[in-house]
């Protein structure tokens, strides 16, 4: 059983990496230099924007994190796609902590997003996330299941 919390420290997440948080079958966050956030702020199963779950998450952004030397040189910037990866990661961290198995959300489908992406003079990188819907599904009976 998962021990529910409404926030996560960054040996948390690292241990979500290892398969020690969820199990076995639970999913998994990527390990250093992958992992996209440092600590879960807030994580709830209502609220929200449509009272169906919230979570939030940090990344402490310092100059030394590996994609500034390489995006771009001279104009540092975190890549935009890892912060659609940061969401992902986030909302498999979530639906993970109410019971989902390796399964992550349809992408374009009843999601509220708000990211800032960091720059190598900043602090941190915020991303928050407003669950409106999500299917559970079977792998015998498609979305919905029976």
């Amino acid at each position: 059983m998962v021990d529910k919390r409404e926030s996560y420290t960054k040996e948390d997440l690292l241990a979500s990496g290892r398969g020690e948080l969820f199990g076995a079958k639970g999913p998994q966050l990527p390990a250093p230099n992958m992992l996209m956030m440092d600590r879960v702020v807030k994580m709830t199963e209502t609220g929200g924007n449509f009272d169906k779950g919230y979570v939030e998450a940090e990344l402490d952004i310092n100059p030394d994190l590996w994609f500034f030397g390489c995006h771009f040189i001279g104009d540092p910037v975190m890549p935009g796609c890892l912060g659609l990866d940061a969401m992902w990661q986030l909302v498999g961290f979530y639906l993970g902590l109410v019971g989902r198995r390796r399964q992550r959300p349809r992408s374009g489908r009843g999601r509220s997003e708000i990211y800032r992406s960091g720059s190598a003079d900043g602090k941190e990188s915020h991303l928050s996330h407003s669950f409106q819907t999500y299917r559970k599904s079977s792998p015998d009976h498609g979305p919905g299941g029976r």
